[in-house]
């Protein structure tokens, strides 16, 4: 059983729906992902447990791809300025 599973299929519905509630269940799921992956006591079983099962690779890249905070265009971020 893969609850990370339940998680990314239910952000895929209400996404799919334009469902205002696809954010905040993609963000419990990988809060959810990075709260468990932070109990694991070394670098490389972390490595393993975000990339080597489907469900939790997916959710991290997904939450990267949807929720990261971007730069607003036309406006520099604090680097550039």
């Amino acid at each position: 059983d893969d609850a990370f599973w339940l998680y990314l299929i239910c952000y895929r519905v209400f996404s799919a729906r334009q469902d205002e509630r696809a954010a905040a269940v993609l963000s419990a799921g990988y809060e959810q992902l990075t709260r468990s992956a932070a109990r694991i006591p070394t670098e490389a079983e972390r490595e393993i447990f975000l990339n080597n099962f489907l469900s939790h690779r997916e959710i991290g890249q997904t939450w990267s791809e949807q929720m990261r905070p971007r730069k607003s265009p036309g406006r520099p971020s604090v680097s550039e300025a």
